[in-house]
């Protein structure tokens, strides 16, 4: 190749990278014209929702927290939650702000609200270390946490506690002709006998609400009294040759409130022995009394004076009137001295 058609190649390259290098600038000059700037960072326009409200940030970040940080929104992580996590790149144009269910705790005596993130009731209280086993939650265990819930654990305490009781005898009467009629003598004293019953008793929050028997046990059987009746007849002290006495008019009793006591003739009262008040009989005179109503008769001996209340003729223990009919109330009644 001659120096000639070398200088001429030269000359035809130069001026091909020249047309090259101004195609170029003129295109980078149409480019910025249209907005384009290859310097620019690009940016994107995110709402975050924050529960309440809505805030609209442009931003060029795509972390979560520096989103957030950079539109000045604190996020407490002890109850607050952010979608995406505050970790995460943001591939979509919104950040969901959640916070946790806050409910009120009530047990032992205390309340509380807390914010938690546990799935259920019973996962809360697990979480808050409540020992509930047993006892009475007010809500369903496996039902969601929301705001404004109130749980309520009453504790359940059962016990078992024994009580004493009596059993009582019963006593049984029987007649004797070897003692004078409206004498009576205990043959066998009654005795009451003894029964535990054990209860099962449960508590809420310290207060009963039930009681209910779980077993029975007698640990000392009752005996039962025998009391002879005397049915011998004696003759009465009045003079020979008198008229038989008989009487009718209104019989009453002694109430339990004069067991005990001192008779007109100084005895003390017994409401079991066959006895009678009289106002005019002697001391130990033994009497017929029939309950005309019902005809029923039992012999008494007069052992003090009345009765003292205007048409009654006679007073009669409670265990005389029981035997006639006349307990409790008032009768009819005739009285005969027995001969």
């Amino acid at each position: 190749m001659t120096g000639t058609q070398r200088n001429a190649r030269e000359k035809a390259l130069r001026i091909s990278l020249l047309s090259v290098a101004a195609v170029f600038l003129v295109g980078t000059i149409t480019l910025f014209a249209a907005g384009f700037n290859p310097f620019t960072e690009s940016t994107m326009l995110v709402t975050i929702f924050t529960g309440d409200d809505m805030i609209e940030v442009e931003t060029s970040n795509t972390v979560v927290a520096e989103i957030l940080e950079e539109a000045e929104v604190a996020i407490d992580p002890e109850f607050q939650r952010t979608i995406p996590e505050l970790d995460a790149e943001l591939d979509v144009n919104y950040i969901v702000i959640k916070e946790a269910p806050k409910v009120a705790i009530r047990v032992d005596g205390e309340e509380w609200e807390v914010y938690s993130w546990a799935e259920s009731i019973e996962e809360l209280l697990i979480e808050q270390e409540i020992d509930f086993d047993g006892d009475l939650v007010n809500l369903p265990l496996g039902q969601n946490l929301m705001t404004g819930l109130e749980i309520e654990i009453t504790r359940v305490e059962t016990e078992l506690i024994e009580k004493e009781f009596a059993l009582a005898a019963d006593t049984t009467y029987r007649n004797d002709s070897s003692l004078n009629a409206g004498v009576q003598r205990v043959q066998t004293e009654a005795r009451d006998g003894k029964k535990v019953v054990t209860y099962e008793v449960t508590y809420h929050d310290g207060e009963e609400v039930s009681r209910e028997i779980v077993a029975e046990k007698v640990v000392q059987e009752p005996v039962t009294g025998v009391v002879l009746r005397g049915t011998r007849t004696v003759a009465s002290r009045s003079n020979p040759g008198s008229k038989p006495f008989v009487q009718e008019g209104i019989a009453s009793y002694y109430g339990d409130k004069f067991h005990g006591n001192k008779t007109y003739f100084g005895e003390t009262y017994d409401m079991y022995a066959m006895t009678a008040a009289h106002l005019t009989l002697p001391h130990n005179t033994m009497v017929k009394v029939t309950n005309l109503n019902n005809n029923k008769s039992v012999v008494v001996r007069i052992n003090d004076r009345g009765p003292h209340i205007d048409g009654r003729i006679i007073d009669l223990s409670k265990a005389a009137a029981r035997e006639i009919g006349v307990y409790p109330g008032l009768a009819n009644v005739r009285i005969e001295v027995v001969q």
